[in-house]
């Protein structure tokens, strides 16, 4: 017989899956419309199917049951292995991400609450030392060495540092770009954090933990475009699209470096390095605009408006191409020098 260690937390939620599971075994008995619900309150979110979409009840069941079973065993599962469990159903990956994200807001909780982990894409390079925070002797993470890859695990280690500061970097290049132009040297007391792109949620659960732990500001660097302006929102409210994400998943407090597109003057870059927005951009930047004016990010409003006026997309591998370590030096370290002599 094997024994498995359950929280009351977990007692919780499988209590609540079962009452989902038993509520819509009463809807099939008595030839109800089906729903996926988690109480009888209305207001609260459903999953509504019909003869067209019952294959993704069928997804949101197996998905269901999975959960079920791993909090019912105290293991944890990424999305990956999920997916491949049960291949021949979901057909996709991208099939079972939706189902699992349908499901939290179903239940009302994150992923983790769920024992469903993702694969982390977040890479983290400076001064910074990691040590578990259950007792066990392991040998901390140094984090000095080379960039390493966010790990789950990472989000519950005490952090170590001296550093003054976090730079978030959009991508995955310009961040490499700047261990590989020294701004590790230029600010020993740095820390570098990449989310390649938009930032997974492990991501951003750790950078929260930072800046909580270390009481350190952090500072975000993304492309001077609507993708790039959408991710600093990310990172600082969290996902436009996700409602049970919490406080841990978000930096209040990270300030906007750049790029800026009213900045295209006074950085030399040739014009064939500039990319003209298309109409996939300019939807995208309504929608930005229309979530920054909401959040009274009054920056970004001003910003998208002038790359509505002047329609070049500015990268940040455009800028790289000025010069030699021009980034960390021209661009970032001036910015840099004047909001930290404000500390």
């Amino acid at each position: 017989i094997s024994y498995f260690r359950i929280t009351v937390d977990s007692l919780k939620m499988l209590e609540r899956i079962e009452w989902v599971v038993d509520d819509l075994i009463m809807q099939i008995t008595e030839g109800r419309k089906l729903i996926l619900r988690a109480s009888l309150d209305e207001t609260d979110h459903q999953l509504h199917y019909n003869k067209s979409t019952l294959r993704k009840l069928a997804v949101n069941c197996r998905n269901l049951a999975q959960m079920y079973h791993l909090i019912k065993i105290n293991k944890k599962s990424t999305l990956r292995d999920l997916y491949y469990d049960h291949k021949h159903l979901y057909v996709k990956q991208e099939a079972l991400n939706r189902s699992v994200s349908h499901l939290c807001q179903l239940l009302s909780v994150t992923r983790s609450h769920l024992n469903v982990t993702s694969c982390s894409k977040g890479l983290v390079f400076g001064n910074l030392c990691l040590k578990p925070m259950n007792g066990e002797e392991e040998t901390p993470i140094d984090c000095s060495k080379e960039p390493l890859l966010i790990s789950e695990s990472f989000v519950s280690y005490l952090p170590s540092s001296s550093a003054r500061f976090i730079v978030v970097v959009e991508k995955d290049a310009t961040f490499q770009k700047l261990i590989d132009d020294g701004f590790p040297v230029i600010y020993p007391s740095s820390i570098l954090v990449t989310g390649k792109g938009y930032p997974d949620l492990i991501t951003r659960e750790f950078l929260h933990g930072l800046v909580d732990r270390l009481n350190i500001c952090i500072f975000g660097l993304f492309d001077a475009d609507p993708h790039g302006m959408e991710i600093f929102l990310t990172y600082k409210y969290g996902s436009s699209t996700s409602r049970v994400e919490g406080r841990s998943a978000v930096v209040p407090s990270i300030q906007w470096l750049g790029l800026r597109p009213s900045e295209r003057d006074t950085i030399p870059i040739a014009h064939n390095q500039l990319l003209a927005m298309v109409n996939a951009d300019h939807r995208k930047s309504a929608r930005v605009r229309k979530r920054a004016e909401t959040l009274k990010e009054d920056q970004i409003v001003q910003e998208l408006d002038v790359l509505r006026e002047r329609p070049f997309k500015m990268e940040l591998e455009a800028v790289s191409s000025a010069g030699l370590a021009f980034l960390p030096t021209f661009y970032l370290n001036p910015k840099l020098r004047h909001l930290l002599t404000e500390l």
